[in-house]
């Protein structure tokens, strides 16, 4: 077994602002989809500029996508990338990072601060000494050899307030003859959040699900590659199977399945060359689920809403009521209704439009269609049918 990889090809292939290993894969049709749709953009002669959305619940994996595709396209020269945060959607924050993307394909540019007006914006700002102001600059990059098209990315839009959409909408609207592809990812709200602000224009919505097994056995299989493990006495067969059962485990949910390469790696560097036995799996196993479990729990605890454990426990229990028939959602009625039966069992006043709102936001709750929700990922669901209802037995 070989060790001395992972401070390289593991700092490559994982995410490094993070302590859970993460092996971006599926979203193959994303990725084409938002390919298609970049050409599109890129081929316009005019400038205006395509504003794509997408959406999931927390850690379903959408700033992963995003960011692969512009870096992508980056790396391959086919783009400028700006990588934007909402908050950083202010007039020096966004032309800091345009700027520093022109220099890259524009060594020859120095730059002094002045203040210009850059697509309708007045703001302060670095310039090339050779002209007379940033608007000159990329008109010059628009007409040199290094004319590229720019991919903004823009993560949590849903927190977009109105200052920041002025700046966003800026970036829809483009600049002549310098197309411009906004790349926005959000919460399940974050579409209504841009249509309050006047960006409902959208050239297209992504709703990204749980990944695929196969995909995640890809991440497992190639993790354990990277880590050169050399499974101890065990053949291709019996590993594939461990590899399937850990996979179908994390249910592809891609912050499952981190903890899932997290509690292995963390196994495989305890055991060395030994690794492989049946306790091995099922210590990788139970360290997963532990995470899972304490990962749960922290959603819920983030609600904070009073006896907000209750209340999703009664929402699985409901929806798990359903699921042998036809209709396999909770309404906004029944979810008010439980909020109601919890305040008057356990005597607290709940905020039903908040406590409703935040289930959505923190990814308890999966809006299915208009006023309809799921319980998002089954462990989830069992993991919500196994707490106890303090109130269980009280008779009405």
């Amino acid at each position: 077994m070989r060790f001395s990889v992972f401070d390289s090809i593991e700092s490559q292939i994982l995410r490094p602002e993070r302590d859970l290993p993460y092996v971006f894969v599926g979203r193959r049709q994303e990725l084409h989809d938002l390919d298609n749709h970049f050409k599109v953009v890129a081929d316009r002669n005019h400038g205006s500029s395509g504003l794509v959305l997408v959406s999931g619940i927390p850690g379903i994996g959408k700033t992963q996508l995003i960011e692969k595709f512009a870096r992508e396209k980056e790396e391959s020269g086919g783009a400028l990338w700006l990588r934007l945060h909402t908050e950083e959607l202010t007039d020096s924050r966004v032309l800091t990072p345009l700027r520093t993307a022109i220099r890259r394909r524009q060594s020859g540019l120095r730059w002094t601060d002045v203040e210009v007006n850059l697509l309708g914006l007045k703001t302060s700002i670095a310039r090339d000494q050779k002209h007379e102001d940033l608007t000159a600059g990329l008109d010059q990059l628009v007409q040199s050899k290094h004319k590229q098209p720019i991919i903004v990315t823009i993560d949590e839009v849903q927190n977009l307030q109105q200052t920041e959409a002025d700046i966003l909408r800026t970036f829809h609207t483009g600049t002549p003859d310098l197309p411009i592809l906004v790349v926005c990812a959000g919460l399940q709200n974050a579409y209504s959040v841009l249509q309050q602000h006047g960006l409902s224009r959208l050239g297209e919505i992504f709703e990204i699900d749980l990944l695929a097994q196969p995909d995640c056995e890809t991440a497992i299989q190639k993790m354990l590659e990277v880590w050169g493990v050399d499974v101890n006495g065990n053949s291709q067969d019996r590993v594939n199977l461990k590899v399937q059962d850990l996979a179908r485990s994390s249910q592809g949910f891609p912050c499952h399945l981190q903890s899932h390469l997290s509690a292995l790696k963390s196994v495989i560097l305890e055991r060395g060359k030994n690794f492989g036995t049946e306790d091995d799996w099922s210590q990788v196993d139970n360290i997963a689920k532990q995470k899972r479990n304490a990962y749960y729990s922290g959603r819920i605890e983030a609600l904070g809403f009073p006896n907000a454990g209750v209340v999703m426990h009664r929402i699985a229990k409901l929806l798990n009521e359903r699921k042998s028939g036809s209709f396999k959602t909770a309404s906004s009625a029944d979810i008010i209704k439980i909020l109601n039966s919890v305040e008057d069992d356990g005597m607290v006043d709940i905020d039903k439009g908040k406590a409703l709102k935040r289930m959505i936001e923190s990814g308890c709750l999966k809006v299915e269609e208009y006023s309809f929700y799921s319980v998002p990922i089954p462990s989830f669901q069992q993991y919500l049918l196994s707490r106890i209802d303090p109130y269980s037995k009280i008779v009405r």
